[in-house]
């Protein structure tokens, strides 16, 4: 099932962090492998590579900054590829604005180019402003949890990012729409092979069954979001259900050996 030396995916809000604190099983699994093995992908907007860098330096996780990737970061290389000069308006409540600095895109707050929503919480103003900025509008496909192919016109939870959808159909740009923000596309990018890669979750989203059809090795953990007893009646299934990461490094080893 395995390779020699496969490549492994953590989710951070999913796997690695459970209240802002690390599975010691975990931290000890991860740091058994190279860094350059490992990518920490996030489904926050709202987080900058940096951020997950120090955090997972400060709880003691060796990383690899290259493979570390954000939806934020997707949409700010997506926007350098799509456009030569440009500035961007961004929406973000963390303040968080290390994904622009350190790919050089300038913040305008006046006449931008673009305008980023990393947020869900759109304020009466944020609206004024895109009502006043007649730009293209880009956001990432997680900021919905119900719905990631943002057809809006089928939903009718009441949100604002469904009327942005909505009454800015013409203006929108959302270049990570599942099933493209998992497809080959990304293992293209960070050159490596779906076969030698295995993504952990804790959950069995049907964005990640895309990892699965691809060839990835799907392991889901068990755990408080996901019992034994979801997972029977769940209709997906992965390639291997594990309690805790101790028993998965023996797995490893016996199979490796």
């Amino acid at each position: 099932m395995f390779s020699d030396s496969p490549f492994f995916i953590f989710y951070l809000e999913e796997i690695v962090l459970i209240n802002n604190t690390i599975d010691e099983k975990l931290k000890t699994f991860i740091n058994n492998y190279s860094p350059n093995n490992c990518y920490f992908f996030s489904h926050d907007c709202s987080i900058s590579r940096k951020a997950i860098f120090d955090l997972l330096t400060y709880h003691g996780i060796s990383s690899n900054f290259n493979n570390i990737i954000t939806p934020t970061s997707i949409l700010l290389q997506y926007c350098k590829d799509l456009y030569k000069n440009f500035s961007i308006y961004p929406i973000n409540n963390s303040y968080d604005f290390n994904d622009f600095f350190s790919l050089n895109i300038p913040i305008k707050h006046k006449t931008p180019s673009l305008i980023l929503i990393s947020t869900t919480n759109i304020t009466n103003d944020n609206l004024e402003f895109i009502d006043n900025h007649k730009v293209p509008i880009v956001m990432s496909s997680n900021l919905c949890v119900y719905n990631r192919s943002f057809n809006c016109s089928n939903c009718f939870k009441e949100c604002n990012l469904r009327e942005i959808a909505i009454h800015n159909r013409d203006r929108l740009i959302i270049p990570d729409l599942s099933p493209i923000y998992n497809s080959a596309l990304l293992f293209k990018e960070l050159n490596i092979s779906p076969k030698h890669t295995i993504v952990f979750t804790d959950i069995l989203r049907d964005d990640y069954m895309q990892y699965q059809r691809m060839g990835c090795t799907l392991i889901l953990i068990l755990n408080n979001r996901t019992s034994l007893e979801d997972y029977l009646n769940s209709p997906n299934d992965a390639d291997l259900v594990i309690s805790d990461f101790e028993k998965l490094s023996y797995f490893l080893k016996f199979k490796k050996d």
